[in-house]
C-alpha cells in the first residue's frame, strides 16, 4: 500500500511538473509572437532553470534579446544553441545579424582609443571612458556610458553611431555562410537565404571583397530579394 501512495506521489509530482513546464513554454511563446520581449525572457528563463539544454527555447530567449537589442546576451543563447545542435541552421542567421549590430571588444578598444587621440589633438577636452572590462555580456549599452571634460561639452557629445564604424563583418561573413551551407544541404526553400545571400555580401562589401559582395548580391535578386537592386546599382555597376 505505501509502494503504491509513493508512486502516485510521484506520478502526480511528474504530471505537475510538467504541466508547469509547458504552461510556462506556451505563455513564452505567447509573449514572444506579441511581442512582449520581456515578459517572453522572464518565462523563458524560469524553463532554462527547470530544464536547461532546450534548444528552442535557447534560441527563442536570444531571438527575444536581439529584438530588446542586447546584443551580448543573444550571442551568449545563440552560441549555446549552436554547442547543443550545431546542425540547427536559423541560429547562425539570427546570430549573424547580431554580431552586425554591435562592436568587437578589440574594435572597442581601439576606437576608443582613435576618439583620445583626436579629442586631444583637436584641443577639444579629454576623452573620459568607462574603464570596465567589457566581454559580450557587457556591451550592451555600456559603450553609450561616456562623458566628456571640456568648455563645450554639449557640442562634444558623440552619439552610438559613432561607435558603430566597425561591426564584426569577418564574424557575419562566417555565421551567414554556414546558415546558406546548411539550407542548402536540405534542399528546400528557405525564408532567410535571400536575404542571408544580400547581409553576406554586405560583410564581403565592407571587408573590401568587392567582386564576392556583388555576387552574393546578384544572387539575393536571383532568390527574390529584389530591393538588393538599389545596392547593385550602386556598389555593383
Amino acid at each position: 500500500m505505501k509502494l503504491e501512495i509513493l508512486c502516485l506521489f510521484i506520478f502526480l509530482n511528474s504530471f505537475a511538473y510538467s504541466q508547469n513546464l509547458e504552461d510556462l513554454i506556451k505563455d513564452g511563446n505567447s509573449h514572444l509572437k506579441e511581442r512582449n520581449y520581456q515578459l517572453a525572457i522572464e518565462n523563458y528563463n524560469k524553463v532554462l532553470e527547470i530544464k536547461p539544454k532546450i534548444v528552442g527555447i535557447q534560441n527563442n530567449r536570444g531571438y527575444a534579446y536581439l529584438m530588446l537589442k542586447k546584443y551580448g546576451l543573444a550571442l551568449d543563447d545563440f552560441n549555446k544553441v549552436i554547442k547543443i545542435a550545431p546542425e540547427w541552421s536559423y541560429v547562425y542567421y539570427l546570430k549573424g545579424y547580431a554580431r552586425l549590430q554591435i562592436l568587437e571588444v578589440n574594435e572597442l578598444d581601439n576606437l576608443k582609443k582613435e576618439k583620445q587621440k583626436k579629442e586631444k589633438q583637436n584641443n577639444q577636452g579629454d576623452f573620459v571612458y568607462s574603464e570596465k572590462t567589457y566581454n559580450h555580456n557587457e556591451l550592451d549599452d555600456e559603450y553609450k556610458q561616456r562623458k566628456f571634460k571640456g568648455k563645450e561639452e554639449s557640442t562634444q557629445k558623440l552619439t552610438t553611431n559613432d561607435f558603430k564604424a566597425k561591426k564584426d563583418y569577418e564574424g557575419g561573413l562566417k555565421d551567414f555562410s554556414k546558415y546558406i551551407e546548411l539550407e542548402k544541404k536540405k534542399k528546400s526553400e528557405a525564408t532567410y537565404i535571400a536575404t542571408s545571400y544580400f547581409l553576406r555580401g554586405f560583410c564581403k562589401y565592407k571587408l573590401k571583397d568587392f567582386e564576392g559582395g556583388c555576387q552574393d548580391f546578384n544572387e539575393a535578386v536571383k532568390l527574390g530579394l529584389n530591393s538588393t537592386n538599389k545596392f547593385i546599382s550602386y556598389y555593383c555597376d
